[in-house]
């Protein structure tokens, strides 16, 4: 196994934990693997846009919003093209929820401050 199928066999790993998904790492997968990080290169998908697009997949799936095949390997990895259009919906979400904790950790602190100074 050379340093490419390494990285690529760890990626497959993280991909079959997060999704709870148990597929063998074959050369169809390596290849399918090899695609999608060549996918818009240089500026290859990472493993964090991994992680989070199978979050957002799964808050989507948990809300009745998505149907659980979204999660499948053929199509999350073997379409490249719709990861791109999760990956873009999934970093929205991902600001969404950030603004939001900001928000709330920011209301906190005004209610604690006021009690305190009021």
């Amino acid at each position: 196994m050379n340093a490419s199928s390494v990285g690529h066999a760890y990626l497959h790993a993280e991909y079959c934990e997060r999704t709870e998904s148990k597929i063998p790492f074959t050369d169809e997968v390596h290849t399918s693997w090899w695609q999608w990080l060549a996918w818009r290169s240089p500026f290859a998908f990472t493993m964090t846009d991994l992680c989070l697009v199978i979050a957002w997949l799964n808050h989507e799936i948990r809300g009745n919003r998505r149907h659980p095949s979204c999660l499948e390997f053929s199509n999350l990895i073997g379409n490249p093209e719709l990861f791109e259009q999760h990956l873009g919906l999934a970093q929205r979400w991902g600001r969404l929820r950030r603004l939001r904790a900001e928000g709330v950790a920011r209301e906190r602190w005004n209610n604690s401050n006021a009690r305190t100074h009021g």
